[in-house]
């Protein structure tokens, strides 16, 4: 285990006095979803266009299963949060 000493602005600092106990996780979960950002697939798109793909292989393009799942967990929370 290491200790770290941050800086944090005074109403961030007030929104996680009540879940200190939970830093490590939601230090966690912010790093897999910035490592999982929807940059990925557009980085995947970017380098298969870089390529200079022909039309049946635009045709048949398909992200990674990664981008997928990120894309499938984004389209999770728009669907709950337009239905609140």
């Amino acid at each position: 285990m290491t200790n770290m000493t941050i800086e944090l602005p005074g109403e961030l600092a007030q929104r996680l006095l009540p879940v200190q106990d939970r830093l490590a996780e939601i230090i966690e979960l912010g790093l897999l979803q910035l490592e999982s950002s929807p940059t990925l697939l557009h980085r995947e798109v970017v380098d298969f266009l870089a390529a200079g793909p022909g039309p049946a292989e635009i045709v048949a393009f398909r992200p990674s299963p990664d981008a997928e799942e990120r894309l499938g967990e984004l389209l999770d929370k728009n669907t709950s949060r337009s239905q609140m």
